[in-house]
């Protein structure tokens, strides 16, 4: 059976969803109105047995489709894009962090501002420091417009990718199939 690599993902975590839900009890509470108690230790035994099984086939099953996924995504080229996502993705965040959030100065105003300083401290007058952002205007605006194409390439990976996650597909062994089968996963 042949799946897209988007369905594969949902699949995988349908299953995981179900096997969380699937809770068969290993402890018996016994009590005086118990009438035959070999039988019913057997009998949740059994089901508790019968519940591990399953759990440990399904599994197997996200076991296969994560291989297959992995597979698919090196033959098409999907790892690639997302490790170039990731850079990108991580260039936007350092980018953004240097943009400078004020108004800039401007190296006539930065002059002036120390020039007062100097003359308050050679006055004998108490001298303030002032902070300076080293970027100017253009600077922030080279960024900003660096983050902008950032961001476009970003999208043009992302769109890649998903086109890439619905065409590409994998194929689930019978073995696989049957078993989703059996539980309704498909």
């Amino acid at each position: 059976m042949k799946i897209s690599l988007r369905k594969a993902n949902a699949l995988q975590l349908e299953i995981n969803a179900y096997i969380s839900k699937q809770q068969v009890s290993h402890i018996l509470e016994v009590n005086e109105f118990e009438t035959n108690i070999e039988e019913s230790i057997n009998k949740l035994s059994s089901e508790f047995m019968n519940d591990y099984n399953n759990k440990l086939k399904l599994f197997d099953v996200i076991c296969e489709i994560r291989n297959k996924i992995g597979q698919a995504n090196a033959e098409s080229g999907i790892n690639g894009l997302l490790t170039e996502l990731a850079s990108i993705t991580n260039k936007i965040k350092i980018s953004t962090v240097s943009i400078d959030k004020r108004s800039s100065y401007s190296l006539e105003n930065v002059k002036k501002r120390f020039e007062k300083l100097i003359e308050t401290s050679k006055a004998g007058g108490y001298s303030h420091a002032f902070i300076v952002e080293v970027l100017d205007a253009e600077d922030n605006d080279s960024l900003k417009k660096n983050i902008t194409k950032l961001k476009k390439s970003k999208q043009k990976i992302q769109d890649s990718l998903l086109e890439l996650n619905i065409r590409t597909e994998i194929n689930l062994s019978g073995e696989s199939v049957e078993i989703l089968q059996e539980h309704d996963l498909i």
